[in-house]
């Protein structure tokens, strides 16, 4: 198999696998063309080379080590510069506020009363909402990370863990505004003699409902179902009290106050640096918001576009926009031969200048010749380690079961005040992490959305453990000292 002289850099490069989760080929394909399109116009810089392996709906991200330092060291460069970084959150921002507005559009339309044409058009503008939101994700995580570096070298003291306990969003984020009004739900219906059965209080459940049933969609993941919103209020009803739950989110948002001042007075950061971090670090978790209801409120589009095509929606999903779009506007092809050749296995490369897809055997043969960097030895008493060590990605402490969750269908299984224990978390993971009694992950840092969001519910967090979901096993007792990053088997 002969490459394109447009990735034929891939085969000197080092691979390493960079992240994992469960979304399907589309998503990863205009997931990698965003990339070719908008990294360097939100940040002036894009990575040389990005693979997505998708086997079913596994997804690989790999990623060379080398190529990620360089872009890194050139965005170190650059955001000592306090215009490069205001030019690069604003580019980011507006984008952001333009295609948020998207959401409302969608859910509106007619998509039956549309002509192909014109569906066509409409799913192309699903696409760019797709694309801003989502690099505006990645984008920000890159600035603040670059940004959190700066900071660390010029604050002497001032070290990650003490950043990420810094990293508050300086607005309340959606998870928090839903948590807030979930509560303040609870107490109309609990001041109501017939509760949830009562004809306000149902009027009420309805509103929040439509309001929030977008918020767990993201790469992947299912709207909330009417069933499991009522049974949430029901058991909600029956078993908490509202006013000590708001007492308490507006504890956690003092003490996050409290210990931003602190620290900022600790290690004399400019009010302008702090400002600037928590704005990157707010909109960091509204991307993905808007990214879960753009993909929420285009659903519709979606599934006209696969009836009138007479496919089914995990046919749908194998197939790029411009394979649908050309279909739909009357160019014959083979959508099913396509869709069927991604189905078991597929790789999607960024290349220079385009993105490449390989399928079945060429899919295989390709993963057979990349070279791979070498991953270091594991100690193998690790697995048996009664002691899992982290970063705190909010204070607290808490006792519980451990439930690990590999897959966005195993999230259904956490039951309420078990120990979440996953290898990232992402808005479909909101169900579980509000039900959970403390959070721990594999991956994260100061700007992973499980230590952002864990922080303004006021959920024990620890992050970067690395190995937290292979050495800690479903049903075992734990004690998680989030405060000092730290997981103790009972």
């Amino acid at each position: 198999m002969k490459l394109d002289k447009d990735i034929q850099h891939v085969l000197k490069m080092r691979w390493r696998h960079f992240a994992g989760r469960d979304i399907p080929f589309d998503v990863s394909w205009t997931h990698l063309n965003g990339y070719l399109k908008l990294y360097r116009y939100f940040i002036g810089l894009r990575f040389k080379c990005v693979l997505i392996e998708g086997k079913g709906k596994n997804f690989i991200m790999w990623r060379d080590p080398a190529d990620i330092a360089r872009l890194r060291r050139a965005l170190s460069k650059r955001i000592h510069s306090a215009a490069y970084l205001t030019s690069c959150t604003r580019r980011i921002i507006t984008s952001f506020v333009r295609f948020r507005r998207s959401a409302s559009r969608f859910i509106k339309l007619d998509v039956r009363a549309m002509s192909n044409e014109k569906l066509a058009s409409e799913l192309g503008r699903y696409h760019a909402a797709f694309q801003h939101t989502a690099e505006g994700v990645s984008t920000l995580v890159e600035l603040i990370n670059a940004y959190g570096d700066l900071l660390m070298r010029r604050h002497r003291g001032l070290n990650e863990q003490a950043l990420t306990l810094l990293s508050t969003p300086k607005r309340d984020t959606t998870p928090l505004q839903e948590e807030r009004n979930f509560f303040r739900l609870i107490k109309r219906i609990q001041a109501r003699p017939k509760g949830v059965t009562s004809r306000e209080g149902r009027k009420a459940m309805k509103k929040h409902f439509e309001k929030y049933r977008w918020t767990s969609v993201y790469l992947g993941g299912d709207p909330w179902r009417w069933s499991d919103f009522a049974n949430r209020v029901r058991s909600t009803v029956r078993s908490e009290n509202p006013d000590e739950r708001l007492t308490k989110l507006k504890a956690r948002h003092e003490m996050n106050e409290f210990n931003s001042r602190q620290l900022s007075k600790k290690f004399s950061l400019t009010q302008r640096e702090v400002v600037m971090l928590r704005e990157m670090i707010y909109y960091r978790i509204e991307h993905e918001n808007a990214f879960s209801r753009i993909t929420y409120s285009s659903t519709s589009l979606r599934a006209e576009a696969a009836r009138r095509l007479r496919l089914s929606r995990d046919e749908y999903h194998r197939l790029k926009l411009e394979e649908v779009t050309a279909a739909l506007r009357g160019e014959k092809l083979p959508l099913k031969k396509l869709s069927d050749s991604r189905s078991k296995h597929y790789v999607v490369v960024l290349g220079m200048k385009r993105c490449h897809v390989f399928a079945g055997k060429d899919a295989d043969a390709l993963m057979r010749r990349l070279p791979y960097a070498k991953i270091p030895k594991k100690k193998r008493s690790q697995s048996s380690t009664r002691v899992v060590t982290g970063i705190c990605g909010s204070q607290g402490s808490a006792q519980g079961t451990v439930r690990i969750v590999s897959r966005i269908e195993d999230i259904g299984k956490l039951r309420q005040g078990e120990i979440l224990v996953t290898q990232n978390t992402t808005p479909t993971f909101l169900p579980a992490m509000k039900k959970s009694a403390a959070v721990i992950t594999d991956e994260g840092g100061i700007t992973c959305h499980a230590a952002i969001v864990s922080r303004e519910l006021g959920i024990p967090c620890v992050i970067g453990t690395k190995n937290a979901t292979q050495v800690l096993k479903n049903g075992q007792k734990v004690n998680v000292d989030a405060t000092r990053g730290i997981v103790k088997r009972v």
